[in-house]
């Protein structure tokens, strides 16, 4: 039987967990009317790259009044780690600076 991964000294390799952010940025794509995404700490790497095509996703959808002409809702709830206070503002403006103008969503 081969080696289990605790028993080997080896680094997993590179991208190994990426398929949880793809998945994320799945799901969050899909909203329609609105969304409630809650993690412990803010989105970094691969994740915000992931959460920002999300709602890059979402603004397109916001364009197609098939699904809604009221503003799409995404709400980010994070832990509050003691110690490690998370600036939501320059968060929101990370994740909203390359959005397109006038998308009907609201954070």
């Amino acid at each position: 039987m081969g080696k289990s991964f605790w028993e080997s000294p080896e680094d997993p390799p590179e991208g190994h967990s990426n398929w949880f952010a793809d998945k994320m940025c799945e799901i969050l794509s899909k909203t329609t009317r609105w969304c409630d995404m809650t993690t412990l700490w803010a989105p970094d790497d691969y994740f915000l790259k992931q959460f920002k095509k999300g709602l890059k996703n979402i603004c397109e959808t916001s364009q197609d009044t098939r699904y809604t002409d009221k503003p799409i809702i995404i709400r980010f709830m994070y832990g509050n780690i003691v110690g490690k206070p998370l600036n939501a503002n320059k968060l929101i403006k990370e994740l909203t600076k390359d959005l397109p103008k006038g998308a009907n969503i609201q954070i």
